[in-house]
């Protein structure tokens, strides 16, 4: 996202309870990296690299 010049938020779960619990109660997961972009989910990147980049064009 940085190379793209594309805004995001990055949350470290490790260090921030809130961001952790906010993931677990909206995305019923802990895992990561979870990317939400227009409401749309994905748990992982590699495995999903084609979708994101279709949405972020």
């Amino acid at each position: 996202m940085k190379e793209r010049d594309i805004s995001f938020v990055e949350r470290d779960v490790s260090k921030d309870a809130q961001a952790r619990d906010e993931l677990a109660t909206k995305y019923g997961r802990l895992a990561t990296p979870t990317i939400v972009i227009d409401g749309k989910v994905f748990v992982g990147f590699k495995e999903n690299l084609k979708e994101i980049e279709r949405l972020l064009k």
